[in-house]
Protein backbone atom coordinates (compact mmCIF):
# COMPACT_ATOMS: atom_id res chain seq x y z
CA UNK A 1 0.00 0.00 0.00
CA UNK A 2 2.37 2.62 -0.81
CA UNK A 3 -0.14 5.88 -1.00
CA UNK A 4 2.34 8.81 0.17
CA UNK A 5 -0.50 11.13 0.08
CA UNK A 6 -1.62 13.43 2.74
CA UNK A 7 -2.67 12.38 5.85
CA UNK A 8 -4.23 12.60 9.18
CA UNK A 9 -3.86 10.96 12.51
CA UNK A 10 -6.22 7.69 13.19
CA UNK A 11 -7.76 7.64 16.85
CA UNK A 12 -5.14 4.90 17.77
CA UNK A 13 -2.33 8.15 17.68
CA UNK A 14 -4.02 10.10 20.75
CA UNK A 15 -5.29 6.89 22.48
CA UNK A 16 -1.61 6.27 22.52
CA UNK A 17 -0.90 9.78 24.10
CA UNK A 18 -3.70 9.36 26.50
CA UNK A 19 -2.27 6.12 27.57
CA UNK A 20 1.21 6.85 28.03
CA UNK A 21 -0.03 9.84 30.62
CA UNK A 22 -1.62 7.73 32.62
CA UNK A 23 1.18 4.60 32.75
CA UNK A 24 3.82 6.91 32.76
CA UNK A 25 2.83 9.96 35.13
CA UNK A 26 -0.57 8.61 36.57
CA UNK A 27 -1.62 11.63 34.41
CA UNK A 28 -5.82 11.05 33.45
CA UNK A 29 -6.13 13.46 29.99
CA UNK A 30 -9.10 13.25 27.00
CA UNK A 31 -8.27 12.98 23.99
CA UNK A 32 -10.00 15.63 22.76
CA UNK A 33 -7.29 17.79 24.86
CA UNK A 34 -4.46 16.93 22.56
CA UNK A 35 -3.53 19.03 19.09
CA UNK A 36 -0.36 17.82 17.34
CA UNK A 37 2.18 19.91 15.86
CA UNK A 38 5.15 19.13 13.95
CA UNK A 39 7.47 20.14 16.78
CA UNK A 40 7.77 21.62 20.01
CA UNK A 41 9.29 25.08 18.99
CA UNK A 42 6.47 25.64 16.79
CA UNK A 43 4.07 25.14 19.26
CA UNK A 44 5.66 27.43 21.53
CA UNK A 45 5.68 30.11 19.27
CA UNK A 46 2.08 29.42 18.64
CA UNK A 47 1.65 29.72 21.72
CA UNK A 48 2.71 32.86 22.08
CA UNK A 49 1.05 34.16 19.77
CA UNK A 50 -2.34 32.70 21.06
CA UNK A 51 -1.85 34.29 24.87
CA UNK A 52 -0.18 37.54 23.85
CA UNK A 53 -0.57 40.65 22.13
CA UNK A 54 2.24 42.72 20.76
CA UNK A 55 4.34 44.54 23.11
CA UNK A 56 3.37 42.07 26.22
CA UNK A 57 6.22 40.37 28.34
CA UNK A 58 7.10 36.64 28.31
CA UNK A 59 8.86 35.25 30.77
CA UNK A 60 11.83 33.02 30.10
CA UNK A 61 14.70 31.39 33.15
CA UNK A 62 17.81 31.71 31.81
CA UNK A 63 20.08 30.18 30.83
CA UNK A 64 17.73 28.08 28.42
CA UNK A 65 16.98 26.71 25.34
CA UNK A 66 18.00 29.37 22.70
CA UNK A 67 14.77 28.82 20.40
CA UNK A 68 12.46 30.03 22.91
CA UNK A 69 14.15 33.42 22.42
CA UNK A 70 12.78 34.32 18.71
CA UNK A 71 9.94 32.59 19.72
CA UNK A 72 8.78 35.09 22.09
CA UNK A 73 10.57 38.31 20.04
CA UNK A 74 9.14 37.14 16.52
CA UNK A 75 5.91 37.62 17.87
CA UNK A 76 6.38 41.08 18.94
CA UNK A 77 6.69 40.55 22.14
CA UNK A 78 9.38 41.36 24.55
CA UNK A 79 11.54 38.87 27.01
CA UNK A 80 11.45 39.11 31.03
CA UNK A 81 14.69 37.68 32.34
CA UNK A 82 13.93 35.48 35.38
CA UNK A 83 17.66 33.77 35.78
CA UNK A 84 18.15 30.46 37.11
CA UNK A 85 20.22 30.53 40.08
CA UNK A 86 23.27 28.69 40.73
CA UNK A 87 23.85 27.60 44.00
CA UNK A 88 26.41 24.99 45.81
CA UNK A 89 26.75 23.62 41.83
CA UNK A 90 23.11 23.53 41.26
CA UNK A 91 21.11 25.41 39.16
CA UNK A 92 17.62 27.06 41.12
CA UNK A 93 14.14 28.72 40.65
CA UNK A 94 14.69 32.21 41.77
CA UNK A 95 11.13 32.78 43.16
CA UNK A 96 11.88 36.09 44.52
CA UNK A 97 13.04 37.50 41.57
CA UNK A 98 9.97 36.32 39.72
CA UNK A 99 7.40 38.25 41.73
CA UNK A 100 9.28 41.25 40.78
CA UNK A 101 9.12 40.31 37.37
CA UNK A 102 5.14 40.78 37.69
CA UNK A 103 6.10 44.52 40.14
CA UNK A 104 7.76 45.83 37.41
CA UNK A 105 9.74 49.39 38.68
CA UNK A 106 11.22 52.59 36.72
CA UNK A 107 13.17 54.42 39.45
CA UNK A 108 10.51 54.65 42.67
CA UNK A 109 7.82 54.01 39.73
CA UNK A 110 5.82 50.89 39.70
CA UNK A 111 5.15 50.00 36.23
CA UNK A 112 1.88 48.17 34.61
CA UNK A 113 2.05 44.80 34.49
CA UNK A 114 2.82 43.40 31.06
CA UNK A 115 3.43 39.83 31.74
CA UNK A 116 1.25 36.94 30.21
CA UNK A 117 2.72 34.47 29.96
CA UNK A 118 5.81 32.15 31.48
CA UNK A 119 7.49 29.18 29.40
CA UNK A 120 9.07 26.48 31.77
CA UNK A 121 11.46 24.09 30.70
CA UNK A 122 11.14 20.96 33.06
CA UNK A 123 13.37 18.81 32.58
CA UNK A 124 15.46 21.74 31.89
CA UNK A 125 17.53 22.48 28.78
CA UNK A 126 20.48 23.26 28.88
CA UNK A 127 21.39 22.81 32.83
CA UNK A 128 19.82 19.30 33.45
CA UNK A 129 17.57 20.09 36.06
CA UNK A 130 14.24 18.14 37.16
CA UNK A 131 12.58 20.79 38.85
CA UNK A 132 11.41 19.61 42.45
CA UNK A 133 7.28 19.23 42.42
CA UNK A 134 7.01 21.83 45.00
CA UNK A 135 9.74 23.87 43.10
CA UNK A 136 7.08 24.24 40.20
CA UNK A 137 4.09 24.64 42.02
CA UNK A 138 5.74 27.87 43.90
CA UNK A 139 6.56 29.27 40.53
CA UNK A 140 3.17 28.21 39.37
CA UNK A 141 1.03 29.65 41.99
CA UNK A 142 2.89 33.10 41.52
CA UNK A 143 2.39 33.36 37.41
CA UNK A 144 -1.42 31.82 38.18
CA UNK A 145 -2.46 34.33 40.55
CA UNK A 146 -1.03 37.72 38.31
CA UNK A 147 -3.10 36.40 35.67
CA UNK A 148 -0.10 35.12 33.36
CA UNK A 149 -0.48 31.00 31.92
CA UNK A 150 2.45 28.27 31.63
CA UNK A 151 3.89 27.27 28.67
CA UNK A 152 5.74 23.88 29.49
CA UNK A 153 8.02 22.77 27.49
CA UNK A 154 8.29 18.92 29.38
CA UNK A 155 10.25 17.37 25.98
CA UNK A 156 12.68 15.39 27.77
CA UNK A 157 10.49 14.06 30.60
CA UNK A 158 11.25 10.77 29.75
CA UNK A 159 14.93 11.06 29.82
CA UNK A 160 15.63 10.58 33.70
CA UNK A 161 17.76 9.26 36.20
CA UNK A 162 16.64 6.04 37.82
CA UNK A 163 14.75 6.96 41.52
CA UNK A 164 13.40 10.23 39.45
CA UNK A 165 9.46 10.80 38.70
CA UNK A 166 8.65 13.54 36.38
CA UNK A 167 5.35 15.43 37.26
CA UNK A 168 3.36 17.16 34.45
CA UNK A 169 2.75 20.72 35.47
CA UNK A 170 -1.06 20.35 35.07
CA UNK A 171 -1.26 17.46 36.96
CA UNK A 172 -0.61 19.87 39.87
CA UNK A 173 -3.35 20.76 40.43
CA UNK A 174 -7.24 21.55 38.57
CA UNK A 175 -5.96 25.45 38.40
CA UNK A 176 -2.55 24.61 36.85
CA UNK A 177 -4.62 22.22 34.45
CA UNK A 178 -6.71 25.02 33.27
CA UNK A 179 -3.82 27.72 33.08
CA UNK A 180 -1.35 26.28 30.94
CA UNK A 181 -0.50 24.60 27.71
CA UNK A 182 1.91 21.48 27.67
CA UNK A 183 4.36 20.70 25.43
CA UNK A 184 5.40 16.36 24.89
CA UNK A 185 7.13 14.74 22.12
CA UNK A 186 8.38 11.27 21.34
CA UNK A 187 11.41 13.02 19.55
CA UNK A 188 14.05 12.89 22.18
CA UNK A 189 12.73 9.56 24.15
CA UNK A 190 12.94 7.64 20.92
CA UNK A 191 15.05 9.69 18.89
CA UNK A 192 11.75 10.23 16.42
CA UNK A 193 12.28 14.07 15.31
CA UNK A 194 12.09 13.02 11.54
CA UNK A 195 8.28 11.67 12.82
CA UNK A 196 6.83 15.67 13.24
CA UNK A 197 4.44 14.40 15.54
CA UNK A 198 4.48 16.89 18.85
CA UNK A 199 2.01 16.44 21.64
CA UNK A 200 0.67 19.95 22.60
CA UNK A 201 -1.79 19.20 25.23
CA UNK A 202 -4.62 21.94 26.60
CA UNK A 203 -6.80 20.96 28.84
CA UNK A 204 -9.08 24.40 28.62
CA UNK A 205 -10.90 24.73 25.45
CA UNK A 206 -10.82 28.37 25.31
CA UNK A 207 -7.21 28.22 25.44
CA UNK A 208 -7.05 25.22 23.00
CA UNK A 209 -9.53 27.21 20.78
CA UNK A 210 -6.90 30.04 20.72
CA UNK A 211 -4.33 28.10 20.32
CA UNK A 212 -6.00 26.16 17.04
CA UNK A 213 -6.62 29.76 15.63
CA UNK A 214 -3.15 31.38 16.23
CA UNK A 215 -1.76 28.28 14.38
CA UNK A 216 -4.43 29.35 11.53
CA UNK A 217 -4.38 25.68 10.64
CA UNK A 218 -0.60 26.10 8.93
CA UNK A 219 0.94 23.52 11.25
CA UNK A 220 0.12 19.76 9.97
CA UNK A 221 0.03 16.52 12.45
CA UNK A 222 2.26 13.68 12.19
CA UNK A 223 3.50 12.69 8.98
CA UNK A 224 2.77 9.25 7.37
Amino acid sequence: HEFYGYTEPGQNVPDAVVERMKRKFNWRINPDWIVFTPGVVPAISVAIKALTHPGDEVILQEPVYHPFFPAVTLNGCHIANNPLKLVSGRYEMDLDDLERRFHPRVGMRTMPNRVKALVLCNPHNPVGRLWDRDEVAQMGEIVIRHGAFVISDEIHCELLYKGHTHTPFAAISEEFEQNCIVCMAPSKTFNLAGLSASSIIIPNKKLRDAFQNARASALPGPNL
